[in-house]
């Protein structure tokens, strides 16, 4: 098994330089930074670089070496270009127990049930590998990247042109029901919504009884009522509140109305300035007027 180091260089033999080889981010002339090339890096691709002088490989990945108290970028992976179309890349990642050579690109990819990248420990296998998969596309393949980056950018525009609509629809739709709630009458004429208004009146009334009855019980106003045989146990939500048992006789008339008509009701149904039925035993009752 070849050891591959991520730092690892050979001062003689450095990719950099060469007529066909970029840096990705070229240092400021005031910040001068020496450049290797890691060493299984440059055995992959230094016969390639040859032969190849119309490809462009751009150094995109870099890692730091200290040599004679100053750090040197060493380089640990390429982009491979040719006429501005990107053919692959090549580079080091960690896999199992140490660093390989991973080469990558679509027709690598496509081949690959489980990875999307060639990885192996021998530069020549890495070269290969090169040499059989990267070229450029035929006609037919750029016709397919078009229909693809097509698809794509017709998908966020519509996405985008969309939530624009969007956006502005219910901008209107705000302003339109302040409208409407300040023209309601002449709104329901001009539409014949009479039935629907009412509707709406009913189910707002609803509505605020039930948030009042909340509005109550997080208040801790109001009673709890449990029917034990033939007495009501009460206890006021209040804190600290006695618990009373009273009979039949002795409740008021307001308290006598409410749970004769919530014993009427359905578990779990409010009734408006009442209570609420909680189950077959236990009522809770809004506070006294």
């Amino acid at each position: 098994m070849a050891y591959i180091g991520l730092h690892t260089y050979n001062p003689t033999c450095n990719l950099i330089g060469r007529p066909n080889v970029r840096i990705s981010d070229e240092p400021k002339p005031s910040e001068p930074r020496p450049y290797e090339t890691n060493k299984a890096i440059y055995e992959t691709l230094d016969k390639i670089i040859t032969d190849r002088p119309n490809w462009i490989f751009v150094a995109d990945s870099f890692s730091s070496s200290l040599r004679d108290g100053e750090y040197v970028r060493v380089v640990t992976g390429f982009d491979i270009l040719c006429d501005g179309e990107t053919l692959g890349s090549v580079g080091l990642s960690y896999h199992g127990r140490g660093y390989k050579i991973t080469v990558s690109n679509e027709s690598v990819k496509r081949e690959r049930e489980r990875a999307s990248s060639y990885r192996t420990e021998i530069p020549e296998k890495a070269a290969l590998c090169i040499r059989k998969k990267f070229y450029s596309k035929v006609p037919t393949e750029l016709f397919a990247d078009a229909v693809s980056g097509l698809s794509d950018d017709l998908g966020r525009a519509v996405r985008k042109a969309d939530n624009v609509v969007e956006v502005v629809v219910k901008d209107m739709y705000k302003k339109a029901k302040h409208f409407i709630d300040d023209h309601m009458e002449e709104y329901v004429l001009a539409y014949g919504l009479q039935d629907t208004k009412a509707k709406l009146d009913e189910a707002r009334e609803e509505r605020r009884a039930v948030h009042t009855m909340n509005e109550m019980f997080d208040k801790d106003k109001g009673s709890i009522v449990l029917l034990f045989n033939s007495l009501y146990i009460v206890k006021d939500l209040e804190k600290d509140s006695e618990i009373k048992s009273l009979s039949d006789e002795q409740l008021n008339e307001e308290m006598r109305m409410k749970i004769g008509l919530l014993k009427l009701s359905a578990p779990g149904q409010l009734i408006s300035n009442v209570g609420c039925r909680i189950n077959n035993t236990a009522m809770y009752l809004l506070p006294q007027q």
